[in-house]
């Protein structure tokens, strides 16, 4: 294809199978009834039966069915993920109910969380532990509000007591170093998490957070000690180069830094922390503190408790346990709702759990003066654009750029929504101004070029194609726009096939180019050749409707009708099934359209002999 397409990943949300739902509702139902843990074995529903025969109006039976109502009702609104409702009925069932019983009140204690209700989530959790009193799940949210609440002494029991439940608790061993941090017990911590380094999974990380420990009080050597063994011995050793880096100046180590810039740079030339410091300190060495400190990503550890469960959230985050994360995302934000960063990665784990609109909603919450505005805007853009709410998408997007007009990606994300909402005259007045600014930025001119193709003025995209490879030679999209418009005209061919080698040279598995290539050869008469490559373009695309047609009459040439056939009817199918989407419907009607009229020429082609077909 001529112009390279961006496939966006769609956020699918799980549905619960309705009859599977009712049957653990009646469970957990059962349980609220009479489950707790007392001596007495009495079947719950027998009870209820019993008291009924007795008494059809007995108030305490009203009391009990009215609990589990709420709590249905909760439960209901709860997996639908109204949480305010869930909220209001779980209270109550809770306010009804005779005795503990540990879901409910497990449940409400984190929706209190959620809500940044820290007593009542304390009360409730309380009222599950007596009936559970060694469920971790529990006890770990418990231990985490105490904390919250300035109860650190009876959380760090707690901590200590689930590590020795588990020694491999990685949770617990983070909160309970980050609280003694707090308190700076410096050496208590340190000692925590040289326990954690004994677990070899654990190992890197532990020696990360204890050069942590060590930079907040003070000892500086230490730190680099511990943050130079990550740098050097495992996957999260480059996460490691601004902290090395930072202690050295703070220790007034600057030949240390240089040395140490050095040796990064020789392991990776593109590290831009090491880069900047270097030039920065061969520029001004006096002014070296000054200098570093205004780079990005050079961060002291902060001996903020709710730290430690930002950094734990995000741990939760990468390996997909986002429930987990949500709890720690909503500790930190009951004890400091404008924590932004703890905001956005809320939003994140709504969005990859498909909750679009509660994403975008705390993304939204993040006011215009904080450092994460754009950014924060930027995702609420994209979750937008990938739920169809272009419009939103759009304005949200505006937002963002009217705040930092140099922010590129901000500005290209805007220009994708514009040519979606098929804006192609706004997409194009924004991006001509913004590239006359930078005439020599080759993506903006790339840009422009799109966007006049867009609205069909296609000699002056080519123009501003042929100026982007002046600017960049090896741009690899323009490379391959030239191509293929040179091979869908038939002029110039050799110089068609030299340019789309070029661009499969950076991206030899990009099914555009290679179906570039294959046309190049199929506009040269070398259907064989185009044959291999088309064949290979659809192996690596997404049942391109223009590729497939491609293939198909190159099949059409080599006179395998059968094949050539079945091409066709796939393009006639996928566009029937509906499934193409994001721009391409139109693209794919038009292809099945060529394809019908293929396929009745198909039986008059067999009966003749070989020839080539005009297209």
């Amino acid at each position: 294809m001529m112009l390279v397409g961006y496939r966006p990943t769609y956020f699918r949300r799980n549905f619960i199978v309705v009859s599977h739902r009712l049957f653990w509702l009646l469970a957990v139902t059962l349980c609220l009834a009479g489950c707790a843990a007392k001596t007495k074995r009495n079947e719950p529903l027998a009870i209820q039966t019993q008291k009924l025969s007795k008494s059809p109006m007995d108030p305490e039976l009203q009391k009990n069915s009215s609990a589990i109502y709420h709590y249905l009702v909760g439960e209901l609104a709860y997996q639908d993920e109204d949480f305010e409702r869930a909220l209001t009925n779980f209270a109550k069932a809770s306010e009804l109910t005779s005795e503990p019983a540990p879901s409910l009140h497990s449940r409400l204690a984190e929706l209190y969380v959620r809500e940044g209700s820290l007593e009542k989530a304390r009360i409730e959790i309380e009222k599950a532990l007596e009936v559970n009193p060694e469920s971790e799940q529990d006890l770990f949210l418990y231990a985490g509000i105490l904390e919250t609440t300035g109860k650190e002494d009876e959380s760090s029991q707690i901590y200590l007591r689930l590590i020795k439940k588990d020694k491999n608790r990685l949770d617990a061993y983070l909160l309970l170093a980050g609280l003694y941090a707090k308190q700076e017990r410096y050496n208590e911590g340190v000692a925590v998490l040289k326990r954690l380094a004994r677990n070899p999974e654990y190992r890197t990380l532990a020696w990360y957070q204890i050069g942590g420990l060590l930079e907040q009080k003070g000892d500086l050597d230490g730190a680099a000690r511990y943050y130079l063994k990550v740098y050097s011995g495992g996957s999260r050793g480059a996460n490691a180069v601004a902290d090395v880096i930072r202690v050295y100046l703070q220790a007034g180590r600057v030949d240390s830094a240089r040395q140490f810039c050095r040796r990064v740079l020789a392991r990776d030339p593109h590290n831009a922390i090491a880069r900047r410091v270097q030039d920065s300190l061969n520029v001004d060495v006096e002014n070296f503190t000054t200098a570093v400190a205004q780079l990005q990503g050079i961060k002291r550890h902060s001996r903020d408790a709710n730290e430690s469960h930002l950094k734990l959230a995000l741990l939760e985050i990468e390996k997909q346990n986002y429930d987990e994360a949500l709890r720690q995302l909503n500790l930190v934000l009951a004890v400091n709702p404008e924590n932004s960063e703890a905001r956005f990665y809320l939003a994140s784990v709504y969005a990859a759990t498909g909750r679009s609109k509660d994403a975008v909603t705390e993304l939204k919450k993040i006011g215009t003066h904080d450092p994460m505005f754009v950014r924060a805007r930027t995702f609420a853009a994209f979750v937008l654009m990938q739920s169809g709410a272009l419009e939103d998408a759009e304005q949200v997007a505006r937002e963002a750029w009217a705040i930092d007009k140099s922010n590129r990606k901000v500005f290209f994300y805007l220009i994708s929504i514009l040519r979606d909402e098929g804006k192609f005259v706004e997409a194009e007045r924004l991006v001509s101004q913004v590239a006359n600014e930078f005439p020599e930025d080759a993506e903006l001119r790339f840009q422009h070029g799109v966007v006049l193709h867009d609205l069909k003025r296609e000699s002056e995209a080519l123009e501003k194609m042929e100026q982007v490879i002046r600017i960049d030679p090896g741009f690899s999209d323009a490379l391959n726009y030239i191509a293929y418009n040179l091979a869908e005209r038939g002029r110039d061919l050799s110089r068609a096939l030299e340019l789309v080698k070029r661009a499969l040279e950076s991206k030899p598995e990009n099914a555009y180019y290679i179906d570039t290539l294959g046309w190049v050869y199929y506009q040269m008469g070398d259907y064989e050749s185009a044959e291999k490559e088309l064949g290979r373009a659809v192996q690596f695309s997404d049942k391109d409707a223009v590729i497939l047609e491609h293939y198909g009459d190159t099949l059409q040439k080599r006179r395998k009708f059968d094949e050539a056939r079945q091409v066709y009817n796939l393009i006639i199918e996928i566009f029937s099934s509906g499934k193409l989407t994001n721009g391409r419907a139109e693209e794919g009607k038009a292809a099945a359209e060529r394809a019908k009229d293929k396929l009745e020429r198909l039986n008059i082609l067999e009966s003749s002999p070989p020839a080539g077909v005009e297209d």
